[in-house]
């Protein structure tokens, strides 16, 4: 039994609160955490990697959305579930850009192979999720990314964490919902 004889806040990041989309975010990333950590696991590379999102996300620092799916890509790293873009995941021969992932294997599909239970994204898709791979989260700012692209990278992360972890994070469901809603009218 643990006893905890004083606390310090050191930063609250309270001004999330009068952001919704920030607070819907940075409750995405509590979410995630929760999901794929197991109670009183302790990872210290990916509680620095979330410190470093709040950082990033209260300073407005970079497009928030390629954040967020640089942190699930960290995410998936530290707790043992990589996607794997340098190597075929079905056959292990080296491949510089693929359109195709494959959810059950964890990654990267090469030409010469059988696509099958997997997402279809282009090639630079595939890139950009390569290269966040292994981007550094507080240099992620640096790289821009159109709507479509977006799309395809957040389809793959969201079915991979689903895949991985057995649990689908709701916390995104709201902010979705009133992004389509602001785009319809």
């Amino acid at each position: 039994m643990y006893l905890i004889n004083e606390v310090q806040i050191i930063h609250s990041f309270g001004e999330f609160l009068e952001d919704l989309e920030m607070l819907t975010y940075a409750s995405y990333l509590n979410e995630l955490i929760d999901i794929a950590l197991l109670e009183e696991e302790s990872n210290r590379e990916l509680f620095k990697q979330i410190v470093t999102a709040y950082y990033l996300m209260k300073n407005k620092v970079g497009d928030v959305e390629i954040l967020i799916r640089a942190f699930e890509i960290k995410l998936l790293n530290f707790t043992g579930y990589g996607l794997n873009f340098e190597n075929c995941c079905i056959c292990g021969k080296k491949i510089n850009s693929s359109n195709y992932i494959n959810l059950s294997y964890g990654g990267g599909v090469c030409s010469e192979c059988n696509k099958q239970g997997g997402i279809v994204l282009t090639n630079t898709a595939y890139n950009v999720l390569k290269i966040l791979s292994n981007f550094p989260l507080e240099k992620v700012h640096r790289i821009n990314v159109n709507e479509d692209m977006k799309k395809q990278i957040y389809k793959v992360l969201s079915g991979f964490i689903v895949e991985n972890y057995q649990k689908t994070p709701k916390s995104l469901d709201m902010l979705n919902v009133f992004k389509e809603g602001n785009k319809n009218e």
